[in-house]
């Protein structure tokens, strides 16, 4: 009995030690470190550009375009998202960035159960698109089970949103659902994938125009983090 007492003990004892030491691997490997310089853009990529909504609080616009020194930064501002929510930011970033003469846009986060044509005519009704203006955008982060269901919504939004803009919308997604799906399924639009790492080769793409390389970025004018991407094209 004093034998098994001591086996049990230490198999408990290594399954736990396993346990903590796995814990410390998924928080090593997910934890991204903070970027406080902005990185040459890595080829084919020659622009830097940020992406807000009001997790970043007030902005100090003035200080943030700064930060940028000789760089044209461009700026995404959430606008909407599903069918009545309206970021609390969006009129104040959008007004300072035309003052400051910043190239921006807007993007929508879409909700896979809501109908699509209720979320597009949401987001044109908070967006006064301006032809200047980046493309609009679609968020496209909740998956869903039924792909040829989100689809046939997906292409429904996109669709709407370019038939009152005059201007096709560029897909914001996670790399896996672009490489696995949308990128498939949606041959004909452009593409701004995140994802966090160093791999530059899966972003050159023809399709891919923006990448968002960090959710860690520290920029003077804005407090907490903000995210990093970088384009293909020159602002």
């Amino acid at each position: 009995m004093a034998r098994k007492r001591k086996t049990g003990f230490n198999i408990l004892t290594i399954l736990i030690l396993l346990c903590f030491i796995l814990v410390l691997v998924y928080l090593q490997r997910y934890k991204a470190n903070p970027i406080t310089e902005l990185p040459k853009p890595p080829y084919p990529f020659i622009s830097h550009g940020i992406d807000v909504s009001h997790h970043q609080g007030d902005i100090n616009w003035p200080k943030v375009i700064d930060s940028f020194d000789s760089i044209n930064p461009f700026v995404y501002c959430k606008a909407t998202e599903g069918i009545s929510h309206v970021d609390s930011k969006f009129k104040e970033n959008v007004e300072q960035l035309i003052e400051l003469n910043v190239k921006h846009g807007a993007y929508h986060f879409f909700l896979p159960h809501a109908d699509a044509i209720d979320q597009a005519d949401h987001f044109l009704s908070e967006y006064n698109f301006q032809q200047d203006d980046l493309p609009p955008v679609l968020d496209y982060e909740i998956e869903s089970e039924n792909n040829d269901e989100q689809l046939d919504k997906i292409s429904t939004w996109l669709k709407r949103v370019e038939d009152k803009t005059g201007k096709r919308p560029i897909i914001y997604t996670s790399y896996n659902i672009y490489i696995n799906w949308l990128s498939i399924a949606l041959p004909d639009y452009s593409f701004w994938v995140a994802n966090y790492s160093d791999k530059v080769y899966r972003f050159k793409k023809d399709n891919i125009l923006h990448w968002q390389y960090s959710e860690k970025g520290v920029i003077n004018g804005i407090d907490g983090f903000v995210d990093l991407n970088y384009s293909k094209v020159k602002f």
